[in-house]
Protein backbone atom coordinates (compact mmCIF):
# COMPACT_ATOMS: atom_id res chain seq x y z
CA UNK A 1 0.00 0.00 0.00
CA UNK A 2 2.76 2.48 0.91
CA UNK A 3 4.54 2.15 -2.44
CA UNK A 4 1.24 2.60 -4.27
CA UNK A 5 0.52 5.76 -2.30
CA UNK A 6 3.94 7.19 -3.06
CA UNK A 7 3.73 6.31 -6.76
CA UNK A 8 0.06 7.09 -7.51
CA UNK A 9 -0.99 9.76 -5.03
CA UNK A 10 2.13 11.60 -3.93
CA UNK A 11 4.90 11.73 -6.53
CA UNK A 12 2.82 13.04 -9.44
CA UNK A 13 1.45 15.99 -7.44
CA UNK A 14 3.33 17.16 -4.36
CA UNK A 15 5.76 19.48 -6.16
CA UNK A 16 3.45 20.57 -8.93
CA UNK A 17 0.61 21.99 -6.85
CA UNK A 18 0.48 25.50 -8.26
CA UNK A 19 -1.63 28.01 -6.39
CA UNK A 20 -0.81 30.97 -8.66
CA UNK A 21 -1.89 29.27 -11.86
CA UNK A 22 -3.66 26.00 -11.02
CA UNK A 23 -3.93 23.35 -13.71
CA UNK A 24 -7.62 22.39 -13.98
CA UNK A 25 -6.76 18.94 -15.37
CA UNK A 26 -4.45 18.23 -12.45
CA UNK A 27 -7.12 19.31 -9.97
CA UNK A 28 -9.68 17.04 -11.68
CA UNK A 29 -7.21 14.15 -11.39
CA UNK A 30 -6.72 14.89 -7.69
CA UNK A 31 -10.49 14.89 -7.15
CA UNK A 32 -10.95 11.67 -9.12
CA UNK A 33 -8.11 9.87 -7.39
CA UNK A 34 -9.33 11.09 -4.01
CA UNK A 35 -12.78 9.68 -4.62
CA UNK A 36 -11.40 6.36 -5.88
CA UNK A 37 -8.80 5.88 -3.13
CA UNK A 38 -9.39 3.39 -0.37
CA UNK A 39 -10.28 5.05 2.92
CA UNK A 40 -7.22 3.44 4.54
CA UNK A 41 -4.97 5.02 1.91
CA UNK A 42 -6.32 8.50 2.68
CA UNK A 43 -5.98 7.92 6.41
CA UNK A 44 -2.42 6.63 6.02
CA UNK A 45 -1.45 9.75 4.08
CA UNK A 46 -2.83 11.95 6.85
CA UNK A 47 -1.09 9.96 9.59
CA UNK A 48 2.33 9.46 8.04
CA UNK A 49 5.41 11.43 9.01
CA UNK A 50 6.24 11.79 5.29
CA UNK A 51 5.44 15.43 4.54
CA UNK A 52 4.86 14.85 0.82
CA UNK A 53 2.17 12.22 1.33
CA UNK A 54 0.70 14.14 4.24
CA UNK A 55 0.39 17.27 2.13
CA UNK A 56 -1.33 15.41 -0.68
CA UNK A 57 -3.52 13.49 1.74
CA UNK A 58 -4.98 16.82 2.76
CA UNK A 59 -5.99 17.68 -0.81
CA UNK A 60 -7.44 14.22 -1.49
CA UNK A 61 -9.50 14.59 1.69
CA UNK A 62 -11.55 17.40 0.17
CA UNK A 63 -13.66 14.90 -1.75
CA UNK A 64 -14.13 12.38 1.05
CA UNK A 65 -17.33 12.69 3.11
CA UNK A 66 -16.43 10.09 5.74
CA UNK A 67 -16.29 11.49 9.28
CA UNK A 68 -13.03 9.61 9.90
CA UNK A 69 -11.37 11.76 7.25
CA UNK A 70 -12.31 15.02 8.95
CA UNK A 71 -11.09 13.65 12.28
CA UNK A 72 -7.81 12.53 10.67
CA UNK A 73 -7.29 15.94 9.02
CA UNK A 74 -7.62 17.64 12.41
CA UNK A 75 -5.23 15.19 14.05
CA UNK A 76 -2.74 15.62 11.21
CA UNK A 77 -2.95 19.40 11.51
CA UNK A 78 -2.35 19.31 15.26
CA UNK A 79 0.87 17.37 14.69
CA UNK A 80 2.01 19.03 11.45
CA UNK A 81 5.72 19.71 11.16
CA UNK A 82 5.59 23.21 9.82
CA UNK A 83 4.88 25.24 6.73
CA UNK A 84 5.28 22.36 4.25
CA UNK A 85 2.07 20.74 5.48
CA UNK A 86 0.25 22.95 7.98
CA UNK A 87 -1.26 25.53 5.60
CA UNK A 88 -2.59 22.77 3.32
CA UNK A 89 -4.05 20.82 6.24
CA UNK A 90 -5.52 23.97 7.79
CA UNK A 91 -7.22 25.06 4.55
CA UNK A 92 -8.66 21.59 4.05
CA UNK A 93 -9.79 21.41 7.70
CA UNK A 94 -11.63 24.70 7.29
CA UNK A 95 -13.26 23.56 4.03
CA UNK A 96 -14.36 20.24 5.56
CA UNK A 97 -15.30 21.32 9.07
CA UNK A 98 -15.66 25.11 9.17
CA UNK A 99 -15.34 26.56 12.66
CA UNK A 100 -14.74 23.08 14.11
CA UNK A 101 -11.23 23.42 12.66
CA UNK A 102 -10.37 26.44 14.82
CA UNK A 103 -9.16 24.54 17.94
CA UNK A 104 -6.87 22.34 15.80
CA UNK A 105 -5.35 25.37 14.05
CA UNK A 106 -4.74 27.06 17.40
CA UNK A 107 -3.25 23.82 18.81
CA UNK A 108 -0.92 23.66 15.79
CA UNK A 109 0.20 27.24 16.30
CA UNK A 110 0.89 26.70 20.00
CA UNK A 111 2.94 23.57 19.30
CA UNK A 112 4.71 25.20 16.35
CA UNK A 113 5.71 28.19 18.45
CA UNK A 114 7.27 25.90 21.06
CA UNK A 115 9.27 23.84 18.55
CA UNK A 116 10.14 26.83 16.36
CA UNK A 117 8.36 26.01 13.12
CA UNK A 118 7.86 29.67 12.27
CA UNK A 119 5.80 31.02 9.37
CA UNK A 120 2.58 31.02 11.34
CA UNK A 121 1.08 33.92 9.41
CA UNK A 122 -0.64 31.65 6.92
CA UNK A 123 -2.48 29.67 9.56
CA UNK A 124 -3.21 32.97 11.34
CA UNK A 125 -5.20 34.04 8.28
CA UNK A 126 -7.51 31.07 8.79
CA UNK A 127 -7.88 31.78 12.51
CA UNK A 128 -9.00 35.30 11.62
CA UNK A 129 -11.38 34.02 8.92
CA UNK A 130 -13.00 31.73 11.47
CA UNK A 131 -13.44 34.55 13.96
CA UNK A 132 -10.59 33.59 16.28
CA UNK A 133 -9.54 36.42 18.51
CA UNK A 134 -5.82 35.92 18.96
CA UNK A 135 -3.14 34.84 16.54
CA UNK A 136 0.50 34.08 17.25
CA UNK A 137 1.84 35.89 14.20
CA UNK A 138 0.10 38.70 12.40
CA UNK A 139 -0.50 37.64 8.81
CA UNK A 140 1.05 39.67 6.03
CA UNK A 141 -0.68 40.55 2.78
CA UNK A 142 1.41 37.80 1.19
CA UNK A 143 0.00 35.32 3.72
CA UNK A 144 -3.55 36.49 3.00
CA UNK A 145 -3.01 36.25 -0.75
CA UNK A 146 -1.48 32.77 -0.50
CA UNK A 147 -4.34 31.42 1.63
CA UNK A 148 -6.91 32.97 -0.72
CA UNK A 149 -5.26 31.13 -3.61
CA UNK A 150 -5.21 27.87 -1.64
CA UNK A 151 -8.92 28.26 -0.85
CA UNK A 152 -9.62 28.82 -4.56
CA UNK A 153 -7.75 25.61 -5.41
CA UNK A 154 -9.73 23.77 -2.73
CA UNK A 155 -12.98 25.02 -4.25
CA UNK A 156 -11.89 23.85 -7.70
CA UNK A 157 -11.05 20.37 -6.38
CA UNK A 158 -14.37 20.16 -4.55
CA UNK A 159 -16.24 21.18 -7.71
CA UNK A 160 -14.43 18.64 -9.91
Amino acid sequence: MIEKIRKVYTAPFYLSMNFDNPDPEQLRRIASLGRDAELQEILWMLETSEWRSRRMGAWFSLVRPEPEVGTAVLASLRTADGYLTAPDLAVVAVRLLGTEALPAIIDYQERAAVVGHGRLGRTSVLIELLGGMEVRDRPTENDRDFIAKMISVAELIEAS
